[in-house]
């Protein structure tokens, strides 16, 4: 020690010749025993001008005999986690192909924090050896930023102009279990739910995604909600509904003070009950237009919405089949809701086409040259198709769906009201002579869907209650292309 503080020419009694000495005095012993002058004299300038400047350092020594590395890296105290120490390990494992580290932290009153990794050479040839570069100091530096920091650095990417206030807002406002398992990146689609928040606190914000290494049968449901979180209670059935498992939750609770009662965010782990491959891109629409819908009230929650996620049908097309299914439940047909739910989620492409048979006899924006062919040969197709049900039941079921959307005279699905928005109430005229085994024949009857707290079928001689279907908002403005 005292041949270092000789060679820089150093007063022991001075404030740099101090300042050396405590560096000195702080060295690892094995370190400062196995070292030579020169490298002890690069380590005490290196870190004697480290001490004023928040930034950071990363210094090494090789064993003569190449058996390790002795890497010391500081970083500023207020930015040292162990989870800056894992990733301060990790790339100089990988940097210099160790076979095993040690390490020691030492945290004392000084600006910096000094991490000692070993790094245990890996048996190799000489040329592997000269091949191997030690990490810079700004790969260290990356490692040392904390949480808040990347999420800032990601803010400036997505909108610099408003990364200060947006890093302000929230840089605090995530908890620690929220940032040990969110990538900052990641964080941004919740930094815009949890704005969007100011404008309607009531609405939920949902989104689908999938980590890296889940399979294509699972994927994740993050819901940001003012206020509380919602009950796993409340969400179960409506998940189960579309065929959905809910395997695991992970709640976070996250701190706004401008908004009353904070705010939530839950991500749910959901599996395919039967397998299926999601494609997140193709059904997050569809699928979050029929949550909000379900939970708004708008729409039942029942097994109609099994047919989403295996078809590309939306949660307004499957009002329509929801609504023959009412209607067919006064017709005498002898099986419940929830059997020819399941019948139809067994032949779900049978159940697509039957709703573009229905859309191709009734819908006004579709060319009416060709449209009496191309609903002869559809309804041909569905007929054949039929020949391969094995089940009598399921057979009776799909041919009641086929005979009742056949015998339909008009319907208002398209139509909107005077400011533009989709009509509350699904009508559907049918003529029940068509209908083979309806109990109500002679005269059209008319099938009215209303919300779902109010029931009712029009038929030509009074009322008699059947089940009403809604549907969410967004239907085209039309009128009805029949009369009658």
């Amino acid at each position: 020690m005292d041949t270092v503080i000789a060679q820089f020419g150093l007063d022991p009694s001075s404030h740099d010749g101090k300042a050396a000495m405590a560096v000195l005095e702080n060295w690892p012993r094995d370190e400062l025993f196995q070292s030579t002058v020169r490298e002890l004299m690069a380590f005490v300038r290196s870190v004697v001008n480290l001490y004023e400047r928040r930034t950071t350092r990363l210094l090494a020594r090789r064993d003569p005999f190449g058996r390790f590395w002795s890497c010391m890296a500081y970083v500023p105290r207020d930015r040292y986690t162990t989870e800056v120490r894992q990733r301060i390990e990790q790339i100089l494992r990988q940097a210099l192909d160790g076979a095993d580290i040690e390490s020691q932290v030492q945290i004392s009153s000084s600006k910096h924090a000094r991490v000692h990794v070993v790094v245990r050479a890996r048996p190799a040839p000489r040329h592997r050896h000269a091949s191997m570069s030690m990490p810079s100091e700004r790969q260290i530096a990356l490692a040392a930023t904390t949480w808040t920091d990347r999420l800032r650095a990601a803010l400036v990417a997505l909108e610099a102009s408003a990364a200060a206030r947006l890093a302000t807002r929230y840089g605090t406002a995530f908890p620690l279990a929220y940032q040990d398992e969110v990538d900052p990146a990641d964080a941004l689609d919740d930094v815009a739910d949890l704005e969007s928040l100011h404008e309607s606190p009531q609405t939920l914000r949902l989104n689908l995604h999938r980590p890296p290494g889940s399979p294509p049968s699972r994927l994740h449901l993050r819901i940001v909600k003012a206020g509380g979180p919602i009950a796993i209670s409340d969400l179960l059935p409506m998940m189960e509904n579309f065929g959905l498992r809910v395997m695991s939750e992970h709640p976070w609770r996250i701190a706004l003070p401008d908004v009353a009662g904070g705010a939530n965010v839950q991500d749910f782990e959901l599996e395919h009950g039967a397998g299926l491959a999601l494609d997140i891109e193709k059904i997050e629409p569809r699928f979050v237009e029929a949550v909000l819908a379900s939970w708004r009230g708008e729409v039942e929650n029942d097994g109609f919405h099994r047919l989403l996620l295996p078809t590309s049908l939306t949660v307004r097309q499957l009002v329509v089949l929801r609504a023959y299914c009412r209607y067919l439940l006064q017709t005498g047909l002898p099986f419940s809701q929830v059997y020819m739910e399941r019948v139809l989620t067994a032949h779900t492409a049978f159940a697509a086409d039957l709703v573009r048979l229905f859309e191709t006899r009734f819908d006004p924006d579709a060319p009416e040259r060709g449209r009496d062919g191309r609903t002869r040969k559809l309804s041909a197709m569905l007929t054949r198709r039929l020949e391969s049900v094995a089940g009598a039941d399921e057979d009776r079921i799909l041919r009641a769906f086929l005979a009742t959307i056949e015998a339909t005279l008009r319907t208002n699905f398209w139509q909107r009201d005077a400011h533009g928005a989709m009509r509350p109430t699904l009508a559907l005229k049918l003529d029940p002579a068509g209908i083979r085994g309806c109990r109500c024949r002679g005269r059209a009857s008319r099938s009215s869907s209303t919300h779902p707290a109010s029931r009712a079928c029009i038929c030509g001689w009074g009322w008699w209650p059947v089940a009403a279907c809604a549907g969410p908002t967004g239907a085209r403005t039309s009128a009805p292309r029949s009369s009658g």
